[in-house]
């Protein structure tokens, strides 16, 4: 008898694919995996689990410089004054695109795929690199003081940064493939 798969968020701190083959070797039939705290995960199902507990695009720089950067993006956005909706709208947006492209990227086999979701985050970078801009120009005079220059380009330097990196990315998979 086969039990039903649980959630992936319930399956932190699996050991080795080949930890859990040994005993799913062990153990014919549809028992509980020993790797897993939870009884209704089967040993067919267990191998497959420690690669759940992170992904891919976890795991690479520019993506964990992305993530700051929303948050640096959100920052941002509440300086934006009334009326400007759609500007603060659009820096979300397009920060969010940024992860979401590299998450995107990361998961696909052929480095084809890759490199075009890698550009289309870089564009998206840029984009938000313009949106600061635009941010700069539209904040009222008295509320731009030396401090606030400073964080805009410190956020731009991130953006940068995260250009930087995924041209390096793109590049790479273009020339695999």
């Amino acid at each position: 008898m086969r039990l039903a798969p649980t959630p992936t968020s319930a399956l932190v701190g699996l050991r080795s694919r080949d930890a859990c083959r040994a005993g799913a070797r062990a153990r014919a039939g549809a028992r509980a995996c020993p790797q897993s705290d939870n009884n209704s995960v089967t040993t067919d199902d267990c191998w497959a689990l420690p690669y759940m507990a992170t992904f891919d695009h976890e795991r690479l720089d520019v993506y964990q410089v992305a993530i700051e950067f929303i948050s640096e993006a959100d920052l941002t956005i509440s300086m934006i004054p009334p009326g400007h909706a759609s500007l603060a709208d659009q820096l979300r947006r397009a920060a969010t695109s940024i992860c979401l492209n590299i998450a995107e990227g990361s998961g696909e086999f052929s480095p084809k795929e890759k490199a075009r979701l890698y550009r289309i985050a870089k564009r998206s970078a840029t984009e938000c690199a313009a949106i600061l801009d635009v941010v700069r120009i539209r904040l009222p005079p008295d509320s731009l003081g030396e401090e606030l220059c400073e964080q805009l380009d410190s956020r731009k330097e991130m953006l940068r940064r995260i250009v930087s990196m995924l041209i390096k990315m793109a590049r790479r998979m273009e020339a695999s493939a």
